[in-house]
């Protein structure tokens, strides 16, 4: 359907390799944003904030990809990432969420670890 970016390529791979000891930690222009990926149309428990974003992107994503068959080229650092369990630093001060979406385009830099630890 899409062309699919280089940026796009490694942040999805290393999604899948990030585990409960490490996080997935991206650099963005606005701080450090560091989460696990979650999934899209998680119905494991519908009352966490975490799984309503998760039915919500799924939802998202649906409506989005039906009304942009009709467009010839689509940019490459479209699309998003769902985290859970998110923390935002930004040098000053750092604000913890249980669900995100980090848009790729926004993406300067991705690494695994656990940035809470150093």
């Amino acid at each position: 359907m899409s062309k699919i970016s280089l940026k796009k390529h490694i942040i999805k791979s290393l999604s899948n390799l990030s585990s409960d000891n490490n996080k997935l930690v991206f650099i963005t222009a606005a701080g450090i944003i560091s989460g696990y990926q979650s999934e899209i149309n998680d119905k494991s428990n519908i009352r966490t904030a975490s799984s309503s974003m998760s039915m919500t992107a799924g939802t998202l994503l649906k409506d989005y990809e039906q009304n942009i068959q009709s467009l010839k080229d689509i940019n490459e650092n479209d699309g998003f990432i769902l985290l859970k369990d998110v923390t935002i630093n930004n040098g000053h001060s750092a604000f913890s969420t249980p669900s995100f979406f980090l848009f790729f385009d926004q993406v300067i830099a991705v690494a695994i670890g656990n940035p809470e630890a150093s």
